[in-house]
C-alpha cells in the first residue's frame, strides 16, 4: 500500500495545480494511521490547494482549499505534502477527536511536533472553525502515551469530567526499582485503568498473564488496575464513565458521547 499510495499521491499533485498533500495522507506517510478503526479501507488522498484556487471535485481525491504557507510545506519524496506540525494543527481540527489525539499524541512522542509549535500553528485562525475544539486536545497531548487505545481511554476519561490520570507511572519495589509500569492511574488513590489492545491481551495465555499481574499489584503493592477493551473504549455506552465514576466516587459530568 504505501508504494501504491506515494504514487496515487504524486498523480494527485501533479493534476491539481499547487496541491500539496495533508491531513490523513500526509499523517500515513509521517507514519501514523488518522483513519477510525472501524473505516480501515483504501486511505484516500487528502490534498490542499491555497486559498483563492477551486478543490478539485474526485471520486478517489479530497481536496480542501486552505491558507499554505512556505513553511507549511515539505518534500516526503518527490511529493509535496504538509509538514509535521501543519499536519498535526490540521488533523487536530478535522479527523474525530479520539483519532486525532492518538495521532498526535504519536507524533509527539517520536519528537516530530511539539505543544508550543501546534499552538502557533493554531493562532493562525483564531476563531475559525474547529480550532478551539483543536487547542482543547493540544493540552491533553501526551508523549508518554504508546498506544492509539491509551489516548482514546485518557480521552473518555478527561471528557466525562474526571481528574487527568498520570501517564506511564512506575510502581517500584523496596529497592526503588521498576517493577511494573501503569498506563494511566491516580497515585494517591492507587487506582489504575490499562487499556487490553487485541494484539497482546486477548489470547488465554495473555489474559492469565493479565490476571496474575494485576493480582501481584494488588497484593504487594495495593494498586486496584481495571483493564478495558476496544470495545468498552470506543462503543456508544457511558458504562465505562460510570464504572470509573464509582471508583473515583464522582459522577461523570457528560449524559453522552461526542465521539
Amino acid at each position: 500500500m504505501p508504494s501504491l499510495l506515494m504514487a496515487r499521491a504524486q498523480e494527485a499533485t501533479t493534476r491539481i495545480p499547487g496541491a500539496v498533500i495533508a491531513r490523513r495522507t500526509s499523517a500515513w506517510f509521517l507514519g501514523e494511521d488518522a483513519r477510525p478503526p472501524a473505516e480501515k479501507t483504501e486511505l484516500p488522498i487528502d490534498c490542499l490547494v491555497p486559498r483563492g484556487r477551486i478543490p478539485s471535485r474526485s471520486n478517489d481525491i479530497n481536496c480542501y482549499q486552505s491558507d499554505l504557507a512556505p513553511e507549511d510545506i515539505t518534500r516526503i519524496g518527490t511529493v509535496p505534502c504538509t509538514t509535521p506540525a501543519r499536519t498535526a494543527a490540521d488533523l487536530l481540527r478535522w479527523s474525530p477527536p479520539h483519532m486525532a489525539l492518538a495521532c498526535v499524541d504519536q507524533m509527539a512522542r517520536s519528537g516530530s511536533v511539539t505543544p508550543t509549535e501546534l499552538t502557533d500553528v493554531l493562532a493562525r485562525w483564531p476563531g475559525e472553525r474547529n480550532v478551539r475544539r483543536a487547542r482543547r486536545l493540544v493540552s491533553f497531548l501526551d508523549p508518554r502515551s504508546e498506544s492509539y487505545g491509551e489516548s482514546w481511554l485518557r480521552l473518555r476519561i478527561i471528557d466525562a469530567g474526571f481528574p487527568a490520570p498520570e501517564t506511564q507511572i512506575p510502581v517500584l519495589d523496596d529497592h526503588g526499582r521498576v517493577v511494573y509500569r501503569l498506563d494511566l492511574g491516580w497515585r494517591r488513590l492507587r487506582l489504575a485503568i490499562e487499556y487490553d489492545g487485541e494484539e497482546f491481551h486477548t489470547s488465554p495465555r495473555q489474559v492469565a498473564a493479565d490476571l496474575r499481574r494485576r493480582e501481584d499489584l494488588r497484593v504487594r503493592f495495593g494498586w486496584e488496575v481495571i483493564g478495558v477493551g476496544r470495545g468498552e473504549v470506543l462503543g456508544p455506552s457511558l458504562a465505562l464513565e460510570r464504572g470509573v465514576g464509582e471508583l473515583l466516587s464522582l459522577e461523570p459530568l457528560i449524559r453522552r458521547r461526542s465521539w
